[in-house]
């Protein structure tokens, strides 16, 4: 359990920080010559460098949202497999950890929406074109 608290802890962290550009923007200092040229829009943060450090983990959080806020709870109701909770306090690790049935909505509306973004490139010709012997797909 400390494990998980200091991984969700160190993630939000982590995506605070980016997301303020690690205070450039608080501080108002310069971006270093080295970052500038290969940062996208001339920040001091990560994200901006490489899909790997923005896509992948953004893919990553998605994945995460879609089990443990959509499946898992599918998978509580449908089996009966109730949180056990004593006096307001979950008993277990997974019920800790776990989404309860009852943020299944929220799961479903995640997953509308995530989908719904890719409708428009199913639908259209951009989807998968073959230009010049390459298989191309838009980026999401």
């Amino acid at each position: 359990m400390i494990l998980w608290i200091l991984s969700w802890s160190l993630s939000c962290i982590y995506f605070a920080g980016e997301e303020a550009s690690w205070g450039q923007w608080y501080f108002n200092w310069e971006t270093p010559d080295f970052i500038n040229g290969i940062h996208d829009q001339g920040e001091t943060n990560l994200h901006n460098m490489s899909s790997w450090l923005d896509q992948k983990p953004r893919t990553l959080v998605e994945l995460f949202i879609f089990t443990i806020g959509f499946m898992i709870p599918i998978y509580r109701t449908l089996f009966q497999r109730q949180p056990q909770v004593e006096k307001g306090i979950p008993v277990t690790w997974k019920d800790w950890i776990f989404a309860p049935p009852s943020l299944l909505p929220a799961g479903l509306l995640f997953l509308i929406i995530r989908v719904s973004n890719w409708l428009p490139y199913l639908f259209s010709k951009t989807w998968a074109t073959v230009n010049s012997g390459n298989l191309r797909s838009p980026g999401f």
